[in-house]
């Protein structure tokens, strides 16, 4: 002890600046080392205890457990711009002790404001009004709108910056200011339904035979199998098929893909063109029921 603190003097005796470079080198390590271990504390406690409980509870409770992810990772970022905001106060009075402090800290202020900090304070007070508002939560899927669009799951939200993990693996970060349009997938993925007419029992085999193929194939990218879902006509009539394939926001243009490929197949078998609708069966009837006039 008496070894680093003769050292210490024999280096402020050859320079005061020297001192202060050691001092602040230290107080950063210091900061990082502590916001890293409060960060793994929290992780390891409450989060943990959070994936148990998101792995047991229902329907009615996982908005519950997002909300409360969200949270978790909210205070995750303000534990690091608490951390590192009492660092850089710190290394201002070892650098500028006194009162000349304030003046540093009141020049450094307008220095920030020019460069910039109008733009993250408007990222901060959008990450706040999305907080409160509970537009989204860590866990949903959702996609950005406009220039630079992206879909993915919310992995972690800040009062800053939101970031996505995409069905490729990319990890994309938006500033919360930029998240003026998106829409957020209630199911994280989209359902549609796919309406043709085929001509006689040939043309059902053709089409069930195209189904049991991209059901089988484990590559696929549909989230569940492809039903069936209805079956109308007789054998000298127009046969209706009605097929539902569920998808992922991402990959929102296979069943297109999917009628194309049922059409070029059937060729005249085919009466008229398939008709694709981004229709999910419990949506659709609550917004059905909404619509009727009630005396």
């Amino acid at each position: 002890m008496h070894v680093v603190r003769d050292a210490w003097n024999e280096l402020g005796d050859i320079s005061g600046w020297l001192t202060k470079l050691a001092a602040i080198a230290a107080l950063l390590v210091a900061a990082v080392i502590i916001q890293r271990i409060t960060i793994r504390v929290v992780r390891r406690s409450y989060w943990r205890r959070l994936d148990l409980s998101a792995a047991k509870a229902g329907p009615e409770r996982l908005t519950r457990v997002k909300r409360q992810k969200t949270l978790a990772t909210l205070f995750e970022s303000l534990v690091r711009y608490g951390i590192y905001g009492a660092a850089l106060v710190a290394a201002i009075n070892i650098i500028s002790p006194g009162a000349t402090s304030a003046v540093f800290s009141a020049t450094l202020l307008g220095v920030l404001i020019g460069f910039g900090f109008q733009r993250l304070l408007g990222d901060v007070v959008a990450g706040a009004l999305l907080l409160f508002e509970g537009h989204f939560a860590v866990g949903d899927v959702i996609t950005r709108h406009g220039e630079g669009g992206a879909t993915g799951v919310v992995e972690e939200f800040s009062l800053r910056t939101t970031r996505l993990r995409t069905l490729g693996g990319d990890s994309v970060v938006l500033l919360n200011g930029s998240l003026n349009a998106f829409t957020r997938w209630s199911y994280g993925q989209r359902e549609y339904r796919i309406d043709l007419a085929v001509r006689g029992l040939a043309g059902q085999r053709i089409v069930l035979g195209i189904v049991e193929r991209e059901s089988a194939d484990d590559g696929s990218l549909w989230t569940r199998p492809i039903e069936l879902v209805d079956l109308g006509g007789a054998d000298h009539e127009p046969t209706r098929l009605r097929l539902r394939c569920v998808v992922s926001p991402e990959h929102d243009v296979l069943p297109a893909h999917l009628a194309a490929t049922i059409a070029t197949e059937l060729g005249s078998e085919l009466v008229g063109a398939p008709l694709v609708l981004p229709v999910r069966a419990e949506a659709f009837r609550d917004w059905q029921a909404s619509l009727l006039v009630r005396d």
